[in-house]
Protein backbone atom coordinates (compact mmCIF):
# COMPACT_ATOMS: atom_id res chain seq x y z
CA UNK A 1 0.00 0.00 0.00
CA UNK A 2 1.17 3.39 -0.61
CA UNK A 3 1.03 4.79 2.78
CA UNK A 4 3.21 4.20 5.85
CA UNK A 5 2.18 4.03 9.65
CA UNK A 6 4.56 6.22 11.66
CA UNK A 7 4.85 4.99 15.64
CA UNK A 8 6.89 7.47 17.22
CA UNK A 9 8.16 5.32 20.52
CA UNK A 10 10.07 6.24 23.54
CA UNK A 11 10.07 2.96 25.91
CA UNK A 12 7.31 1.60 24.57
CA UNK A 13 9.22 -2.28 23.19
CA UNK A 14 6.81 -3.88 25.50
CA UNK A 15 3.83 -2.20 24.15
CA UNK A 16 5.46 -3.10 20.67
CA UNK A 17 6.14 -5.94 20.91
CA UNK A 18 1.87 -6.56 21.12
CA UNK A 19 1.08 -3.96 18.64
CA UNK A 20 3.42 -4.67 15.82
CA UNK A 21 2.48 -8.28 15.22
CA UNK A 22 -1.15 -6.95 15.65
CA UNK A 23 -0.82 -4.50 12.63
CA UNK A 24 1.41 -6.99 10.30
CA UNK A 25 -1.73 -9.44 10.60
CA UNK A 26 -4.49 -7.01 9.80
CA UNK A 27 -2.08 -5.00 7.38
CA UNK A 28 0.66 -6.85 5.85
CA UNK A 29 1.62 -4.40 3.05
CA UNK A 30 1.55 -1.24 4.66
CA UNK A 31 4.51 0.22 5.95
CA UNK A 32 5.67 0.67 8.96
CA UNK A 33 8.15 2.95 10.22
CA UNK A 34 8.86 2.95 14.10
CA UNK A 35 11.03 5.96 15.57
CA UNK A 36 12.75 5.14 18.68
CA UNK A 37 13.94 8.02 20.87
CA UNK A 38 15.90 7.81 24.30
CA UNK A 39 18.13 4.99 25.46
CA UNK A 40 18.16 1.63 23.51
CA UNK A 41 15.41 -1.08 25.46
CA UNK A 42 15.42 -3.55 22.91
CA UNK A 43 13.05 -1.60 20.45
CA UNK A 44 15.25 -1.89 17.28
CA UNK A 45 16.22 -5.35 17.51
CA UNK A 46 12.16 -5.96 18.26
CA UNK A 47 11.55 -3.34 14.98
CA UNK A 48 14.13 -5.40 12.64
CA UNK A 49 12.45 -8.83 14.53
CA UNK A 50 9.11 -7.86 12.86
CA UNK A 51 10.17 -7.01 9.61
CA UNK A 52 9.26 -3.37 10.37
CA UNK A 53 11.89 -0.35 9.50
CA UNK A 54 13.35 1.81 12.42
CA UNK A 55 15.21 4.56 12.77
CA UNK A 56 16.79 6.79 15.38
CA UNK A 57 14.93 10.02 16.41
CA UNK A 58 16.20 13.56 17.24
CA UNK A 59 15.80 13.13 20.75
CA UNK A 60 13.96 16.10 20.80
CA UNK A 61 10.58 15.35 22.28
CA UNK A 62 7.69 13.50 20.51
CA UNK A 63 6.81 16.69 18.02
CA UNK A 64 10.31 16.55 16.34
CA UNK A 65 9.91 12.74 16.44
CA UNK A 66 6.76 12.27 14.68
CA UNK A 67 8.20 15.17 12.06
CA UNK A 68 11.39 13.09 11.55
CA UNK A 69 8.98 10.04 10.83
CA UNK A 70 7.00 12.01 8.62
CA UNK A 71 10.18 13.59 6.94
CA UNK A 72 11.41 9.68 6.30
CA UNK A 73 8.53 8.04 5.37
CA UNK A 74 9.29 6.28 1.82
CA UNK A 75 5.49 7.73 0.91
CA UNK A 76 3.61 10.68 0.92
CA UNK A 77 0.42 9.56 2.59
CA UNK A 78 1.30 9.20 6.12
CA UNK A 79 -0.40 7.74 9.56
CA UNK A 80 0.75 8.90 12.67
CA UNK A 81 -0.30 6.72 15.68
CA UNK A 82 1.12 6.03 19.63
CA UNK A 83 2.90 2.80 20.17
CA UNK A 84 1.59 2.73 23.45
CA UNK A 85 -1.54 0.81 22.26
CA UNK A 86 -4.16 3.42 22.84
CA UNK A 87 -4.99 3.62 19.12
CA UNK A 88 -6.72 0.90 17.43
CA UNK A 89 -5.91 -0.54 14.24
CA UNK A 90 -10.08 -0.79 12.83
CA UNK A 91 -9.45 2.41 11.79
CA UNK A 92 -6.75 2.25 9.93
CA UNK A 93 -8.36 0.83 6.30
CA UNK A 94 -10.86 4.01 6.48
CA UNK A 95 -8.49 6.44 6.66
CA UNK A 96 -5.63 4.86 4.74
CA UNK A 97 -8.89 4.99 2.07
CA UNK A 98 -9.59 8.75 2.65
CA UNK A 99 -6.45 9.71 1.90
CA UNK A 100 -6.03 7.37 -1.70
CA UNK A 101 -9.06 9.19 -2.27
CA UNK A 102 -7.46 12.53 -1.77
CA UNK A 103 -8.34 13.70 1.96
CA UNK A 104 -5.17 16.11 2.95
CA UNK A 105 -5.99 15.48 6.54
CA UNK A 106 -7.86 13.24 8.49
CA UNK A 107 -8.43 13.00 12.28
CA UNK A 108 -9.32 10.53 14.79
CA UNK A 109 -11.98 11.17 17.19
CA UNK A 110 -11.86 9.17 20.22
CA UNK A 111 -15.51 8.53 21.07
CA UNK A 112 -15.12 7.19 24.29
CA UNK A 113 -13.35 9.66 26.24
CA UNK A 114 -14.98 8.89 29.66
CA UNK A 115 -13.68 5.82 30.06
CA UNK A 116 -10.04 7.28 30.69
CA UNK A 117 -8.66 7.97 34.19
CA UNK A 118 -10.90 10.64 35.66
CA UNK A 119 -7.97 13.05 36.00
CA UNK A 120 -6.61 12.16 32.25
CA UNK A 121 -10.05 12.93 30.94
CA UNK A 122 -10.86 16.00 33.06
CA UNK A 123 -7.07 17.47 31.74
CA UNK A 124 -8.15 16.17 28.13
CA UNK A 125 -11.46 18.38 28.40
CA UNK A 126 -9.65 21.28 29.88
CA UNK A 127 -7.10 21.53 27.19
CA UNK A 128 -9.45 20.88 24.21
CA UNK A 129 -11.96 23.74 25.21
CA UNK A 130 -8.82 25.70 25.00
CA UNK A 131 -7.92 25.08 21.31
CA UNK A 132 -11.38 24.30 19.49
CA UNK A 133 -11.97 27.83 18.23
CA UNK A 134 -8.18 26.97 16.38
CA UNK A 135 -9.11 24.20 14.37
CA UNK A 136 -12.29 21.66 12.64
CA UNK A 137 -11.40 19.11 14.71
CA UNK A 138 -14.45 17.27 17.07
CA UNK A 139 -11.33 16.28 19.14
CA UNK A 140 -8.49 18.77 18.82
CA UNK A 141 -6.35 16.79 21.40
CA UNK A 142 -5.96 13.49 19.22
CA UNK A 143 -3.07 11.83 18.51
CA UNK A 144 -3.93 9.79 15.56
CA UNK A 145 -3.95 11.03 12.45
CA UNK A 146 -3.60 10.73 9.01
CA UNK A 147 -2.15 13.23 6.01
CA UNK A 148 -0.52 14.10 2.56
CA UNK A 149 2.93 14.59 2.73
CA UNK A 150 2.47 16.63 -0.40
CA UNK A 151 -0.41 18.90 0.86
CA UNK A 152 1.26 19.86 4.07
CA UNK A 153 4.43 22.03 4.80
CA UNK A 154 6.33 20.83 6.99
CA UNK A 155 8.44 23.55 7.56
CA UNK A 156 6.10 25.78 9.06
CA UNK A 157 5.02 22.86 12.15
CA UNK A 158 6.29 23.65 15.68
CA UNK A 159 8.36 20.65 16.82
CA UNK A 160 8.21 21.43 20.49
CA UNK A 161 5.49 19.83 21.20
CA UNK A 162 3.75 17.26 21.63
CA UNK A 163 0.15 17.61 19.23
CA UNK A 164 1.55 17.44 15.68
CA UNK A 165 -1.97 17.07 14.59
CA UNK A 166 -3.57 19.91 16.20
CA UNK A 167 -0.69 22.02 14.92
CA UNK A 168 -0.99 20.47 11.40
CA UNK A 169 -5.31 21.18 11.96
CA UNK A 170 -4.87 24.87 12.96
CA UNK A 171 -2.90 25.67 10.24
CA UNK A 172 -4.88 24.65 8.25
CA UNK A 173 -8.41 26.08 6.91
CA UNK A 174 -9.52 23.68 5.10
CA UNK A 175 -11.63 21.35 7.05
CA UNK A 176 -10.03 17.54 7.86
CA UNK A 177 -12.21 14.69 7.80
CA UNK A 178 -12.60 12.72 10.45
CA UNK A 179 -13.04 9.10 11.90
CA UNK A 180 -14.42 7.62 14.89
CA UNK A 181 -12.25 5.29 17.31
CA UNK A 182 -12.71 3.50 20.48
CA UNK A 183 -10.16 4.85 22.76
CA UNK A 184 -7.81 1.74 24.33
CA UNK A 185 -6.15 1.20 27.63
CA UNK A 186 -2.60 1.36 27.27
CA UNK A 187 -0.74 -2.03 26.61
CA UNK A 188 1.85 -1.57 28.80
CA UNK A 189 4.27 0.94 30.29
CA UNK A 190 3.29 4.40 32.28
CA UNK A 191 2.62 7.85 30.68
CA UNK A 192 4.85 10.19 29.62
CA UNK A 193 2.87 13.65 30.73
CA UNK A 194 4.37 16.16 32.85
CA UNK A 195 5.63 19.45 33.45
CA UNK A 196 7.59 19.60 30.71
CA UNK A 197 4.99 18.12 28.00
CA UNK A 198 2.35 21.14 29.71
CA UNK A 199 4.38 24.08 29.15
CA UNK A 200 5.13 22.96 25.47
CA UNK A 201 1.59 22.73 24.85
CA UNK A 202 0.52 26.07 26.73
CA UNK A 203 3.15 27.69 24.44
CA UNK A 204 1.80 26.04 21.41
CA UNK A 205 -1.51 27.16 22.10
CA UNK A 206 -0.01 31.09 22.41
CA UNK A 207 1.75 30.61 19.37
CA UNK A 208 -0.85 29.14 17.63
CA UNK A 209 -3.21 31.73 18.58
CA UNK A 210 -0.65 34.40 17.72
CA UNK A 211 -0.52 32.57 14.28
CA UNK A 212 -4.40 33.18 13.65
CA UNK A 213 -5.35 36.78 15.04
CA UNK A 214 -1.29 37.63 13.14
CA UNK A 215 -0.39 40.08 16.20
CA UNK A 216 2.51 41.52 14.55
CA UNK A 217 0.38 42.94 11.56
CA UNK A 218 -1.69 44.14 14.02
CA UNK A 219 0.95 46.01 15.96
CA UNK A 220 1.84 47.27 12.67
CA UNK A 221 -1.09 48.51 11.60
CA UNK A 222 -1.65 50.05 14.69
CA UNK A 223 1.97 51.89 14.70
CA UNK A 224 0.67 53.55 11.39
CA UNK A 225 -2.20 54.60 12.22
CA UNK A 226 -1.38 56.35 15.36
CA UNK A 227 1.63 57.80 12.75
CA UNK A 228 -1.08 59.05 10.40
CA UNK A 229 -2.58 61.49 13.29
CA UNK A 230 0.74 62.83 14.38
CA UNK A 231 0.78 63.65 10.66
CA UNK A 232 -2.65 65.06 9.88
CA UNK A 233 -1.40 67.54 12.93
CA UNK A 234 1.65 68.61 11.91
CA UNK A 235 0.07 68.89 8.32
CA UNK A 236 -2.08 71.20 9.92
CA UNK A 237 -0.81 73.16 12.03
CA UNK A 238 2.11 73.82 9.75
CA UNK A 239 -0.35 75.28 6.97
CA UNK A 240 -2.78 77.22 9.84
CA UNK A 241 0.59 78.47 11.98
CA UNK A 242 3.30 79.15 9.46
CA UNK A 243 1.78 79.89 6.31
CA UNK A 244 -1.34 81.09 7.62
CA UNK A 245 -3.92 78.85 5.19
CA UNK A 246 -7.53 79.01 6.23
CA UNK A 247 -8.50 76.21 9.30
CA UNK A 248 -10.92 74.29 6.93
CA UNK A 249 -8.55 74.14 3.99
CA UNK A 250 -5.43 73.16 6.50
CA UNK A 251 -7.80 70.30 7.60
CA UNK A 252 -8.71 68.52 4.60
CA UNK A 253 -4.99 68.80 3.42
CA UNK A 254 -3.88 67.51 6.49
CA UNK A 255 -6.54 64.72 6.21
CA UNK A 256 -5.54 64.04 2.70
CA UNK A 257 -1.65 63.88 3.77
CA UNK A 258 -2.39 61.53 6.70
CA UNK A 259 -4.81 58.89 4.15
CA UNK A 260 -1.73 58.90 2.04
CA UNK A 261 1.47 58.56 4.73
CA UNK A 262 -0.94 55.37 5.91
CA UNK A 263 -1.57 54.08 2.68
CA UNK A 264 1.76 53.88 2.01
CA UNK A 265 3.47 52.47 5.24
CA UNK A 266 0.18 49.79 5.20
CA UNK A 267 0.94 48.63 1.97
CA UNK A 268 5.22 48.32 1.95
CA UNK A 269 5.50 47.79 5.65
CA UNK A 270 2.51 46.50 7.75
CA UNK A 271 1.10 43.91 4.78
CA UNK A 272 4.91 43.73 3.07
CA UNK A 273 5.60 39.79 4.82
CA UNK A 274 1.24 38.83 4.37
CA UNK A 275 1.49 35.08 5.08
CA UNK A 276 -0.74 33.29 2.70
CA UNK A 277 -4.13 32.56 3.31
CA UNK A 278 -2.99 28.62 5.25
CA UNK A 279 0.15 27.58 7.02
CA UNK A 280 0.19 24.78 5.15
CA UNK A 281 0.58 24.96 1.39
CA UNK A 282 -2.61 22.76 0.00
CA UNK A 283 -1.20 21.24 -3.14
CA UNK A 284 -3.05 20.81 -6.50
CA UNK A 285 -3.98 17.27 -7.05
Amino acid sequence: MPVTVVIPAYQECESLSILLPMLRTALPDVNVLVVWDGLDDGTQALCLQHGVSVMKGPEQGLGAAIIAGIKAAPTDLVIVMDGDGQHPITPLPAMIHALEVGVPFIAGVRTNVNKMPWHRATVSRICASMVYPLSHLSDPMTGFFGLDRCAVDLSSINLHTWKIGLEIAARCNDEAAETQYLFRPRIAGKSHSGLRPALQFLWQVVQLYAWKLDLQQMLRFGVVGSSGILVNMAVTIFLVEILEQDYRIAALLGIGVAMQWNYLWNKFWTFRMRRPQSGLSLAAK
